[in-house]
Formats: C-alpha cells, sequence, structure tokens
C-alpha cells in the first residue's frame, strides 16, 4: 500500500510500528528451537511513529509525501465495519465506526 501511494499518515503520525530485520528475526528463530518449549515474540525495541518511519520510506523509494487524514476520516475511508451486531450498534454488522 505504500508503494502504491494508498498510506496516510493517521492524525499526528503518533501511532507506532515495529519493525524487525530479517537476520534478527532467523537469529531468533534459531534461538527458539533450542529454548525451553513456549510462547516467543520477536519484537523491535524501539517501535516508530508513523510519522517518522512513512515519510523516510516514501522519500526513500522517491514516492510524494504522505497524505494526512483525521482519525475520524481514516476509519471511514478502511470502512471499518463491526462484525455482529451489538447493543452500541443500531445498524450492527452495517454499522461505520465513527468518533
Amino acid at each position: 500500500m505504500v508503494m502504491k501511494q494508498q498510506t496516510p499518515v493517521v492524525g499526528k503520525g503518533e501511532g507506532v510500528s515495529s519493525f524487525v530485520h530479517i537476520d534478527d528475526a532467523a537469529v531468533g528463530t534459531v534461538a527458539a528451537l533450542t529454548a525451553e518449549t513456549g510462547v516467543y515474540n520477536l519484537v523491535d525495541d524501539d517501535p516508530s511513529p508513523q510519522a517518522m518511519w512513512l515519510p523516510a520510506l516514501r522519500s526513500l523509494w522517491a514516492l510524494s509525501a504522505p497524505a494526512h487524514v483525521l482519525n475520524k476520516d481514516a476509519l471511514r475511508r478502511i470502512a471499518f465495519r463491526f462484525p455482529h451486531k451489538s447493543p452500541h450498534t443500531a445498524q450492527g454488522d452495517r454499522a461505520i465506526a465513527s468518533y
């Protein structure tokens, strides 16, 4: 979606994303093979806010600067729909989330 320029900065861009380098994922996977049985979560220890990583990535790929949308407009753009009827929504699965 970034390459198609369909990913805007939402709100102030404060939402964070974690990125894991392929080498780190491989090392973690190999380590998990010999570790105790359990659930392991390989994550970035320094998540980046969208306002930082999205413009940098688009610049690296020589794309135009990302659009900015308000939180409520982002919800409408993705047309989030409630998966079931709820006492909080009169229309149930037809309701579109909004603030």
